[in-house]
């Protein structure tokens, strides 16, 4: 009778699987964090031969261990336990899907680690630079710091990302030691998004919704959002050499002028990408959001910041950023400017203070306050969308009195002009 069972099971509903386990293989690697451990696999015998599938995410650490090791040790013997229960489950039923099963098996930080290394710049087609990936990198340990590293793709629920987003408002800090500004977290959470987005491409990784795109962002209040920008007058006072890193300074300065991104001056642009031709100095430079290729011009003034001219292949503006550099930067900016805010951790005060990326705000408000069409200036910092370009403005009303009296002449003259027509009939 067990063997008419046996030959009903293994023929009539084609299971073939005979049996299910774990393997554990120890770890070759060199590396010292890695070679301590061994690796789970799913193992099961088919028609006599041997089958596996790697765990991936699923180790356990060997030698002598700490106290966080132990503890990791017997959540995964749990975690393992569980899986191999739901397994031998779905055999039994005659649902062991391995295909399907091995889709699910992705988890969210090995596949975003994965991602993150194969960014590659849009202008050069080489692997993308440190001001890109950044971002991503920092978002992914913020996720693995809550979620562990275990957390699957397919398993993320709208719960999991709200809670990890109120995680990131309450508990979250910056190198600083202060708080993560709105849109700091909402920064991290676009990253994420965009991992989950390269995983729903990807058609060997079951993905669910991504509930990134509409539980991931903070709403900002951005009508009472105070934004320091540096205007014409106060550009006139900056000095580079009274900075400690007069690279950076001069940098900075630089994107005041042309609105280039630190991402694109620091790594990007290079002696043989800047130009001249009838219309002046210019740079043809593939924008980092959308790829767009636009011109930048040089002015004068802007040239003024550059030193004499390097091979083609030297960066034009030789300078990097690191925590020090950029905190020379900091130094700089309050010394100049001992009223405004300086930085973008600010404790949540409604107050954005300058950084960096103020440059390139202050160049879209500069000239936007300078009565330049915003379409045109749209086109020059390479914006598909205007209201992008707008949300850059971060002037108040302090030429409403100006444009109101503008105005106040274009109506006089008009009404001039009609009783001076009465006379005339």
């Amino acid at each position: 009778m067990y063997i008419l069972s046996y030959i009903f099971y293994t023929f009539i509903l084609n299971v073939k699987i005979v049996d299910m386990n774990i393997k554990w293989v120890q770890s070759r690697s060199t590396k010292k964090k890695e070679k301590n451990k061994t690796q789970a696999y799913l193992r099961w015998y088919e028609a006599g031969k041997e089958k596996s599938k790697k765990l991936d995410g699923i180790f356990k650490y060997t030698g002598r261990l700490e106290p966080n090791q132990r503890t990791h040790n017997k959540n995964i013997d749990i975690d393992v336990s569980d899986l191999l229960n739901k397994q031998k489950k779905d055999l039994t039923n005659g649902m062991f899907d391995l295909e399907k099963w091995d889709k699910e098996g992705r988890s969210f930080v090995e596949y975003g680690n994965e991602y993150i290394s194969k960014l590659t710049s849009k202008k050069t087609g080489l692997p993308a630079g440190k001001g890109t990936k950044t971002p991503y990198i920092q978002a992914l340990r913020l996720f693995e710091r809550f979620f562990g590293t275990r957390k699957q793709i397919h398993s993320i629920t709208k719960e999991d990302v709200q809670n990890f987003k109120a995680d990131l408002f309450k508990n979250g800090s910056s190198r600083y030691g202060k708080v993560f500004e709105a849109s700091t977290i909402n920064t991290y959470n676009n990253r994420l998004k965009l991992i989950y987005q390269g995983a729903e491409a990807d058609t060997n990784i079951v993905t669910r919704k991504n509930w990134f795109i509409s539980e991931g962002y903070i709403k900002i209040d951005t009508e009472n959002l105070i934004k320091e920008y540096i205007n014409s007058k106060e550009f006139a006072m900056l000095d580079p050499n009274l900075c400690q890193c007069p690279r950076i300074a001069k940098a900075f300065m630089f994107s005041c002028l042309t609105g280039l991104r630190k991402g694109d001056l620091e790594d990007n642009i290079t002696w043989g990408d800047l130009k001249k031709d009838e219309r002046g100095w210019h740079i043809y430079i593939a924008m980092r959001k959308g790829g767009k290729l636009i011109r930048i011009s040089v002015s004068p003034l802007a040239m003024s910041l550059l030193d004499e001219r390097r091979n083609d292949d030297h960066l034009l503006l030789d300078f990097y950023t690191s925590v020090a550099k950029s905190g020379f930067l900091a130094v700089w900016l309050a010394q100049t400017f001992p009223n405004k805010a300086i930085g973008q951790q600010s404790g949540r005060s409604g107050v954005v203070g300058l950084t960096f990326h103020s440059a390139r705000a202050s160049y879209i408000t500069n000239m936007l306050m300078a009565g330049i069409p915003p379409v045109r200036v749209q086109t020059y910092v390479g914006h598909k969308d205007l209201k992008t370009t707008l949300s850059y403005y971060r002037g108040t009303t302090e030429m409403q009195e100006e444009d109101m009296l503008k105005m106040d002449n274009l109506y006089k003259s008009e009404m001039i002009g009609l009783k001076a027509a009465a006379l005339l009939d």
